[in-house]
């Protein structure tokens, strides 16, 4: 229409159906949200459904629902970004090729629980390739996990062996740990290093407060004891067939 190639824009009076999202009901405090996120017990039913012996999807699990990364962030990092001081995000996978981190605030370092270091130590010493520069969840060629196949056929799948009543996404995930960490000593400051956001616009707390990296560390084990202590191995779940 801009460019006059038509006269009058055919969908202008197009009229898009409202749509109301998934309401998911909080039965301790009668709450209802359209973003849902896990329970503490589903958490940690969709750990325990997830295989960890062999196969690299329980760490991938933790990763995104113990320590809040992104999927980029998970299937972009090579053995370099596991230090330790934590999980260093330097760079994603973005549709398919590596990229800087999503923001500035993403390049951080997110500390792991000891639980997710177990989980990893044991990984690196069952995955093909545990060179510094070799990717951590790979491919048999080496190349990333593709995030969207690794949630289709994996994730979502596991979700549906747990109680959950919506499909279990990275988003659901990442929800889950800023639900509950101020139950675990965590204040907004050790959110927002947790998450990585970008800062907020009050200056008294995005430029003058800095968070403890000890503090979250600390909460952050807290909240993963609470999840996921004693868990017991899973070394095979039969998957669906693609077809």
């Amino acid at each position: 229409e801009d460019d006059r190639f038509i006269t009058r824009n055919p969908a202008t009076r197009v009229k898009i159906p409202r749509m109301v999202g998934t309401h998911i009901m909080d039965a301790e405090n009668g709450l209802s949200s359209g973003k849902p996120y896990l329970s503490l017990e589903q958490l940690r039913k969709l750990l325990e459904v997830t295989p960890n012996v062999g196969r690299p999807d329980r760490v991938v699990v933790m990763l995104a629902g113990l320590c809040a990364l992104r999927p980029g962030e998970i299937f972009g990092a090579t053995w370099s970004a596991y230090t330790d001081s934590g999980w260093h995000v330097m760079q994603r996978v973005y549709r398919g090729a590596i990229d800087l981190p999503k923001s500035e605030a993403s390049n951080a370092t997110v500390p792991l629980p000891s639980i997710v270091r177990l989980a990893l130590d044991r990984w690196k010493t069952e995955c093909r390739d545990s060179w510094e520069k070799a990717h951590i969840f790979a491919t048999g060629n080496g190349n990333p996990i593709s995030t969207s196949n690794f949630l289709q056929r994996n994730l979502q799948f596991f979700g549906t062996l747990t109680d959950v009543k919506v499909p279990v996404n990275f988003q659901i995930l990442r929800r889950t740990v800023a639900t509950h960490v101020s139950t675990y000593g965590g204040g907004m400051k050790e959110l927002q290093a947790i998450l990585r956001h970008a800062a907020s616009k009050d200056f008294s707390t995005s430029v003058y407060q800095q968070a403890i990296f000890e503090r979250v560390s600390d909460v952050l084990e807290k909240f993963a004891q609470a999840v996921a202590s004693g868990l017991p191995d899973c070394d095979h779940v039969e998957l669906p067939v693609e077809s």
